[in-house]
């Protein structure tokens, strides 16, 4: 079973989401769901065929208001204020991956990109290097895997600040 069809079918055995974002169980009982572990996103267990299956909450959500349009190819399901656990139905939508990315703030990207990744001292140092003998943003974004906006952040010494050539 995909977890497209577990999300269907614990919608047919009657779980929900509250427009104010509550989590309704089968019997009707508000439930707390637990934090997946590897994007952190909440999730519920619901028993399907005799199998526990988890169910990340905002795909309930928004497959209750949106129906199956959520789970096209490059459908994303997007939290209008970033709080992954506010499932409330006017901060729940469906879009691209673009529309979603500018869901966060400028700032947000930015910090999301820098884990992302990990760029060491030395790429700094680098990147500052390379930019002050004329490479172009656009070649560093290529060459270290990042994007301009974090390249022009780095050479403009808005982040990395303390990392000196």
């Amino acid at each position: 079973m995909t977890r497209n069809e577990a999300v269907i079918e614990a919608g047919k055995k009657g779980y929900r989401v509250t427009e104010d974002g509550r989590i309704v169980n089968h019997k009707g009982k508000v439930i707390k769901g637990s934090i997946d572990k590897t994007k952190g996103y909440p999730r519920i267990s619901v028993t399907i065929d005799g199998k526990t299956r988890d169910i990340l909450i905002h795909r309930l959500a928004a497959y209750q208001w949106f129906g199956e349009k959520v789970f096209r190819a490059g459908v994303l399901v997007r939290h209008i204020d970033g709080d992954k656990c506010n499932f409330s139905k006017s901060n729940i939508a469906i879009g691209s991956y673009k529309e979603n990315a500018n869901d966060m703030s400028r700032w947000q990207r930015i910090k999301r990109s820098m884990k992302r990744r990990n760029l060491t001292t030395d790429n700094v140092i680098d990147i500052r290097n390379k930019s002050d003998q004329g490479i172009p943003y656009s070649a560093l974004s290529k060459e270290y895997n990042v994007s301009i906006s974090l390249i022009s952040l780095i050479v403009n010494k808005k982040i990395y600040s303390n990392v000196a050539a």
